[in-house]
């Protein structure tokens, strides 16, 4: 690893997991252009834009931890193929400690890092899936939430409470509002854990995010 490139992923302030967390920073970062932030995913995103029209590439750093990967279902999908135990170590000894990870829980390159024990030694913000969304990736999963230890610095979204909670609220719920507080709610988090000022008009969930959160009993 080049000392350039080390350098950088040591200042980074936040970096997110997948593609759907990558929309969320694409987001942070158009409210807060102060940060500095990376994306690990299989592929780089340069063809994209960020929320004022500039390069993805121009402020945002590719951490490329698993591009051994091939897009599955028409692309809405991929699957890892192999992975690099010694580039994975590298990358998350240079993680500094103030560095936050965020990504949703049954993504395939997230799936494989819940296996390394120095990933969970990182400031992290999972979001545990939907019923509907987990797939073939439930049995790890409940593996992690069940038989991992709960440390401090490991915080994780449950989806199924957020449902839970707003069915108590409104019987007529549609997924795309269930959706939308879940996004609103693991914003909030994120923002939180960067001790940054939340702005109403960027996250402004109905519940209390804390209520929100996986608890391993």
């Amino acid at each position: 690893m080049e000392n350039k490139y080390r350098e950088t992923l040591s200042a980074l302030n936040l970096v997110s997991i997948g593609f759907e967390a990558f929309n969320l920073l694409v987001q942070i970062k158009g409210m807060y252009p102060h940060l500095r932030v990376g994306y690990i995913y299989y592929a780089a995103l340069d063809c994209l834009s960020d929320w004022h029209g500039n390069p993805i590439v121009d402020n945002f750093t590719f951490i490329p931890l698993m591009t051994d990967a091939v897009p599955i279902y028409n692309g809405i999908s991929y699957r890892v193929c192999s992975i690099d135990v010694n580039t994975i170590h590298a990358h998350l000894e240079v993680f500094a400690d103030h560095t936050v990870l965020f990504g949703t829980m049954h993504d395939p390159i997230l799936i494989k890092l819940l296996d390394f024990y120095a990933f969970s030694q990182k400031r992290l913000i999972l979001r545990r899936p939907l019923k509907l969304e987990k797939s073939s990736a439930k049995p790890y999963i409940d593996k992690y939430l069940r038989f991992s230890k709960t440390w401090d610095h490991v915080t994780v979204l449950d989806s199924h409470k957020v449902v839970r909670y707003l069915n108590r609220l409104d019987s007529l719920l549609t997924l795309p509002e269930v959706g939308e507080e879940i996004e609103q709610l693991w914003l909030k988090l994120i923002l939180e854990e960067l001790d940054l000022p939340v702005l109403p008009d960027l996250a402004n969930p109905r519940l209390p995010e804390r209520s929100c959160l996986f608890v391993n009993l």
